[in-house]
């Protein structure tokens, strides 16, 4: 064949961005735009607060659309209001606008996504309707080939169905093959010859496998062979019908690949009007309430905190800070995130995004603190022994995975795991190495320092949190594509911080790009407030 058919992305994602079709033709086109869901979800941790201030947070009305793709937008901070009536058109547009919003971003941020064929739990609901209704389609289908003579009129439907399913596999360039298909596989022609006892079944099936072999990925190579190899009618309808499936995943998820640069360089502007729509269409639901006031607390907070912190500066005299200053505290501020503040409406989308950083952060600082009160500890004997310290970082990840969401209880367990396998440890170097070993009172200060360092006021953790968020935000405000010198103590965590680092800042680029026009109003707004 002279048509070349590109290999297709073989990578998989989340199982929640693509929906199965539940019809029994199996074949149905991929619906893209409808078929991520994202759920927006804000934390609130109110130990802290009263009883009444808790019950003043539980009162925060969302604005929840409902039938939405995303199955709900929430948007928190918006005062109650009188009832009001709401066409469906409105709800629709502001859903499917966001949804396709959300879509876009996906692609345009995460190189590695995919779409996924979802396989319902056998025992859920759905996988149990899914069964039924297949096994009943599959048995009529069944019945009717078992008659004397044969019944072909499934069959013919599935037939069909399965040409449709070919056709819809080709590029538009492939017009020969095109051609050739509709040719071979004449609807018409195959009911005569069933109406004349004339059809011959397997001619038919290995001209669809050899179509199919010719325009799948590698992978489904192995699985076509084997089907070629089958006989009977019901069983390799069902490998055929399955196997289009996962074809038109694999092309659905080519086709994403192919567009990625294309939606990246448009995305912005994209997601920039789509937002807008919607701040239009939740403004109408909730009396002109322009949906930003969680966006408006953070900017503000961080305001606040960059003008606090510039009264200690020697020589300071007292200015508005500036926008890329605020900009670079409030982007900072998610890297240790306090789950009692709503998120902003601006970065919801990446909310999840962004929480999995914070914890990153959070787990190599707990790291580079250990290690940093072993080597002091242990003294300057094991400063040069290398593997040493790479070997305690590996397994301190390990013992130290899913701290940051572990009861009180659960942290000292993982902590007296730790400090037995730093002592372990460091006393199996000092005696491999024949330097020393480990005394009575080194053991008990490094268990009483270990212990302590989840304390909100250890002073270790202090010291190494800042060094991160110093380098991270020198890489953010760095005007050159020089390196940045990796900070004392964080040499060995080099490429986890160097990965975080990455990761953070293509989120914030982006979000800098869409949202900044936001950004620059609110901080107009609050300076000219203080200046007032």
């Amino acid at each position: 064949m002279d048509e070349n058919i590109p290999e297709k992305n073989k990578n998989k994602q989340s199982e929640s961005d693509i929906k199965e079709n539940e019809t029994c033709s199996h074949t149905n086109e991929i619906n893209e735009n409808n078929n991520k869901q994202v759920n927006y979800k804000t934390k609130a941790e109110n130990d802290s607060v009263s009883e009444k201030e808790q019950e003043s947070r539980r009162k925060v009305q969302h604005i929840t659309i409902p039938s939405s793709p995303l199955g709900g937008i929430l948007f928190p901070g918006v005062p109650a209001s009188p009832p009001r009536f709401v066409s469906l058109e409105q709800i629709m547009k502001a859903a499917n606008g966001v949804s396709n919003m959300v879509l876009a971003h996906e692609i345009a941020v995460n190189k590695d996504f995919v779409l996924e064929k979802i396989t319902p739990n056998e025992d859920s609901l759905q996988g149990q309707v899914k069964n039924i209704v297949h096994k009943a389609f599959w048995d009529v289908l069944q019945s009717q080939l078992l008659e004397v003579p044969p019944n072909y009129s499934q069959a013919m439907v599935l037939l069909k169905d399965v040409k449709e399913g070919l056709l819809s596999l080709l590029l538009p360039h492939h017009t020969r093959i095109k051609t050739q298909i509709c040719e071979v596989l004449d609807i018409d022609l195959i009911q005569q010859q069933v109406e004349h006892d004339a059809l011959d079944f397997q001619h038919y099936a290995q001209y669809v496998l050899s179509i199919m072999s010719s325009l799948c990925a590698p992978v489904r190579d192995a699985r076509i062979r084997e089907l070629m190899t089958v006989i009977e009618i019901l069983p390799l309808f069902k490998g055929i019908i399955e196997m289009l499936d996962l074809m038109k995943l694999d092309m659905a998820n080519f086709t994403i690949q192919q567009i990625r640069p294309h939606i990246q360089q448009q995305s912005i502007e994209y997601e920039r009007k789509k937002f807008q729509e919607f701040l239009e269409t939740h403004a109408e639901l909730a009396d002109n309430v322009d949906g930003l006031e969680c966006t408006r607390e953070w900017l503000k907070r961080n305001y606040k905190k960059v003008m606090d912190a510039s009264k200690d500066l020697p020589n300071n005299e007292e200015q508005a800070p500036s926008y890329t200053k605020i900009l670079t505290s409030s982007y900072l501020e998610l890297l240790e995130w306090d789950d009692k503040n709503l998120f902003p409406e601006t970065l919801l989308i990446d909310q999840a995004r962004f929480l999995v950083l914070r914890d990153q952060v959070y787990q190599s600082t707990l790291i580079a603190s250990i290690l940093l009160i072993t080597y002091n500890t242990a003294g300057e004997r094991i400063y040069e022994i290398s593997d040493f310290k790479e070997t305690l970082k590996n397994h301190l990840a390990i013992l130290l995975e899913g701290i940051e969401k572990c009861s009180e209880e659960e942290v000292q367990n993982k902590l007296e795991n730790v400090v037995e396998q730093v002592i372990q440890e460091t006393k199996g170097c000092l005696e491999k190495h024949k330097i020393g070993e480990l005394n009575k009172m080194q053991e008990d200060m490094l268990r009483g320092q270990i212990k302590d360092i989840v304390s909100p006021n250890n002073r270790v953790c202090k010291l190494i949190k800042n060094r991160i968020l110093t380098f991270i935000e020198e890489v953010m405000t760095s005007q050159t594509a020089s390196p940045v010198k990796v900070p004392t103590g964080l040499s060995v965590l080099q490429s986890n911080l160097s990965c975080t680092t990455g990761q953070f800042l293509r989120l914030v680029s982006h979000n800098r790009a869409v949202f900044g026009e936001y950004y620059a109003d609110i901080i107009n707004t609050i300076r000219h407030a203080h200046d007032n």
